[in-house]
């Protein structure tokens, strides 16, 4: 019986592309000033999110989210750092509390401040709404 010397197999030069990994994008990245405090997601549809970052909270939603994604709205009424945000069960409302203490109330339909709650010492690092 004689034996042949085989010979390996051709590698590929090139990856081909696949189905499935054709259909995945680019990520979404957003520069904020600082890094982020707090992040909520809204309960109610289009489940819009609130980032709480230096001075401000902004506010972005799922449906227009592309590479580059851009708040459509921005709350600046804070003396200093945004420690914590919460959506009102509802959607219509956000609340936020600073390093200093104060939580406020926001309408998100118009950005107005519907009350100022003053009471902590401290920073509040957390906020809910209760039923």
């Amino acid at each position: 019986m004689e034996y042949a010397r085989s010979r390996p197999a051709a590698r590929a030069t090139s990856l081909r592309k696949t189905h499935t990994g054709s259909r995945y994008t680019h990520p979404a990245v957003y520069t904020l000033k600082a890094a982020p405090a707090s992040l909520h997601f809204c309960p109610t549809a289009p489940h819009d999110f609130a980032v709480a970052s230096s001075l401000q909270v902004d506010l972005f939603s799922l449906r227009g989210l592309g590479v580059t994604p851009t708040p459509f709205r921005t709350l600046t009424r804070f003396k200093d750092v945004v420690t914590a945000a919460c959506y009102r069960p509802d959607g219509k409302m956000l609340a936020a509390a600073d390093a200093q203490g104060a939580a406020m109330l926001f309408d998100l339909a118009s950005r107005a401040v519907v009350r100022t709650f003053r009471g902590h010492a401290k920073a509040a690092h957390a906020l809910t709404f209760s039923a």
